[in-house]
């Protein structure tokens, strides 16, 4: 009786010293290569949950990588946010690292009046300068392009849409997978 006993405490310490570590961990800065979450977002892990905090000028897509496998899904976190829940502790499973998740979403601030809708293009694959991705409204001059399958930390130029026919005027926009982008267009 008195083994398992040991046996379990070391376990529990070995645990605790994992948990500690995970919890003063930091993601490292984002590089186009290696799609690692900005400096400027940090982790805590506790026994269940995992919470995360965005202290960048922008907007991210992060998933989190843990010692058995990345999640499955990934959590859009608002620029200069606290704390928030991303995810579950999975007991004293370690996160190794956050990582910018292959998304980026666009929100297109332009009233395109009623019937008509934006559409994104671009240089990145999925998207094409030839073809538009539909956005979705969410109230009247408010619109959210989200592509999904550019690489984390990519660089991309794309524009916006009316009807997928009308190009908004000026210079591309440049975006970084991974990012949110707030434009307001003009057509």
């Amino acid at each position: 009786m008195t083994r398992r006993i040991t046996r379990k405490m070391a376990t529990l310490g070995t645990g605790l010293v994992s948990l500690l570590g995970a919890a003063l961990a930091t993601a490292s800065p984002a590089s186009a290569d290696d799609g690692a979450a900005p400096s400027c977002v940090s982790y805590y892990q506790s026994y269940y949950y995992l919470q995360a905090e965005n202290t960048c000028d922008y907007d991210v897509h992060v998933y989190a990588v843990y010692a058995s496998g990345p999640s499955a899904s990934s959590n859009y976190l608002k620029a200069h946010t606290g704390p928030t829940t991303i995810g579950s502790g999975y007991g004293f499973s370690n996160v190794q690292s956050l990582r910018l998740a292959a998304k980026v979403t666009v929100w297109v601030h332009y009233n395109v009046g009623y019937g008509n809708n934006v559409a994104i293009r671009g240089d990145a694959s999925p998207l094409s300068w030839s073809t538009g991705q539909a956005c979705v409204n969410r109230a009247a001059d408010l619109w959210e392009c989200t592509v999904s399958g550019i690489p984390g930390g990519t660089n991309f130029q794309y524009k916006v849409l009316i009807n997928d026919s009308t190009w908004s005027t000026g210079s591309n926009y440049t975006g970084v997978s991974g990012h949110g982008h707030d434009i307001t267009p003009s057509f």
